[in-house]
């Protein structure tokens, strides 16, 4: 048999095969929701202050993640802040937080 009828009669069992599964579907629950201040500093030894027409940001000023991942150790996680603030008009050192975040019973608050 051809090379190319035996990679076609492949597809089509995959392909049949999958027909056949089940996809699971899975409630989506809010287990808990946390805040941070809006005026709390990261460790990231920035000093500058960020300008955009009158307002005055500094420059470590944590907030505006764009993605939090899971470290797979304890409660740490990684929090990306890649845009900074006025959604990305202003120069931004782009950087990481690793970030503790705790909850003792479902749908309490989460201690961050």
């Amino acid at each position: 048999m051809s090379s190319i009828r035996q990679f076609t009669c492949f597809c089509l069992l995959l392909v049949g095969s999958l027909a056949n599964v089940n996809f699971a579907s899975a409630e989506v629950k809010l287990l808990a929701q946390g805040q941070f201040s809006g005026t709390a500093s990261d460790k990231s030894g920035l000093i500058e202050v960020l300008r955009s027409g009158n307002e005055r940001i500094p420059h470590n000023r944590m907030g505006g993640f764009s993605a939090i991942a899971y470290t797979g150790k304890n409660d740490l996680y990684w929090g990306l802040e890649d845009r900074g603030p006025l959604d990305g008009a202003t120069p931004f050192a782009c950087r990481v937080q690793l970030i503790k975040i705790s909850q003792q019973q479902p749908g309490q608050t989460l201690q961050v």
